[in-house]
């Protein structure tokens, strides 16, 4: 049996204070924290809120140590510590029983618990088919796939057999529009647009640059999607805030790359504290720069946005030529930051050196950087790694991948 579909199948679903994800706009999504549950106890209609909280917390739990791992393989963050596997990751190397490997582990284990908490709901609600717990749960296992795709070569499901990053990205796009199916009959305004807003990502990913687009435009101004983390233990704080703020870890610190470009200094959403470079990190040798996006290991992180969706728009149109609408979407998330529009060259390649710009900030810190730089053919990762293995875990364990 496979190792991570044990652990997701035996564990328990709610940690004693639940994380939550919710949407900013609304607040539709919060659920209370819940006891802990055994397996047992599953298979009741009052069992639902803490199946749904367990779906979420699984998320949020591996989404910030996604964006850490990714963070020091994508140029965001520098380690100023002496942990090697951190130093490993920034050099450009993937040890698949380090981080990246826990990093997969974490995220199959959110992907299974999400994908059965979805097919619980089918026999336990009779109208599960329009239910904000099976919309939410098909919700999470679409991004938890997104995550998964961009960052990993491979991808397995429930000890299945390996499939490849783009077989994923259409799996997300799947989950996603049957939560958005459910969305529409229950009328979850909210969930339909954390679906669309999903669908379009990996439309985006997918080549499928008008099915991106459509879904994007369909994002009101707005829009948030948030994970939300708590001081209740440390498996339920912000793993960056736990590396790279000052007065908790000074072992993360911002990439030279960020605090040495006079963009990012000035740009509202790469928000850092650079002290000079006598401040050093825990090495005693490197310069410590504080990022300030998450400063504190309660702070939220951005899942989905508006912005994020009028950059996935601005893609797609420019990819089907309409460089001056690209230029008109990028132009309302600067607005959106108080920041001046885009007055440059309107020749496609630079129009998307720029829209590469506004992801690289918009989305600092949040997973995606990495992938970005891989589908750019950024010169950065020449000879460097620019995706992570499977796991050893799930090498051993899954009899469906070749030894």
């Amino acid at each position: 049996m496979n190792t991570i579909r044990s652990i997701a199948h035996l564990r328990r679903w709610v940690p004693r204070s639940a994380l939550l994800v919710t949407a900013a706009c609304t607040g539709v999504l919060d659920v209370e924290n819940e006891r802990d549950i055994s397996s047992e106890d599953l298979n009741s209609v009052e069992a639902v809120p803490a199946l749904i909280a367990g779906v979420s917390g699984d998320f949020s739990a591996v989404y910030m140590l996604g964006a850490l791992v990714s963070g020091y393989s994508a140029n965001e963050l520098q380690h100023v510590g002496s942990a090697t596997g951190w130093r490993e990751l920034e050099d450009g190397f993937a040890d698949n029983q380090g981080s990246a490997g826990t990093f997969y582990n974490n995220a199959a284990r959110a992907l299974w618990v999400a994908d059965q908490a979805a097919t619980r709901f089918k026999t336990l609600l009779p109208n599960a088919d329009s239910r904000v717990e099976t919309a939410r749960a098909r919700i999470y296992s679409g991004y938890t796939l997104l995550l998964m795709a961009d960052n990993f070569c491979r991808v397995t499901i429930d000890g299945g057999a390996p499939i490849t990053p783009a077989q994923a990205y259409e799996q997300a796009e799947s989950r996603f529009t049957e939560a958005l199916t459910v969305a529409q009959k229950g009328n979850l305004v909210p969930q339909q647009q954390a679906a669309l807003a999903g669908r379009a990502r990996a439309r985006l990913m997918r080549g499928s640059f008008a099915g991106a687009r459509d879904d994007a435009k369909l994002i009101t101004q707005g829009f948030r999607l948030d994970a939300r983390y708590s001081e209740n233990s440390a498996r339920e704080n912000n793993d960056i805030a736990l590396s790279t703020v000052r007065l908790i870890r000074k072992e993360g610190s911002v990439h030279p790359i960020y605090y040495s470009d006079a963009r990012y200094k000035t740009d509202p959403r790469t928000k850092f504290l650079d002290r000079g470079p006598a401040e050093k990190g825990a090495d005693a040798i490197r310069q410590f720069v504080e990022q300030q996006k998450y400063p504190a290991r309660t702070a939220p992180a951005v899942i989905a946005s508006w912005q994020q969706a009028r950059l996935i728009e601005a893609e797609a149109e420019l990819r089907l030529t309409n460089t001056t609408r690209a230029i008109q979407l990028i132009n309302e998330v600067r607005a959106a930051a108080a920041l001046t529009p885009y007055t440059g060259s309107t020749a496609s390649a630079d129009v998307l050196k720029q829209l590469m710009y506004e992801r690289s900030a918009e989305m600092w810190l949040e997973a995606q950087r990495f992938h970005d730089l891989k589908r750019t053919n950024d010169p950065f990762l020449a000879g460097r790694a620019s995706c992570y293995p499977l796991s050893f875990a799930e090498e051993q364990s899954n009899p469906n991948i070749d030894k």
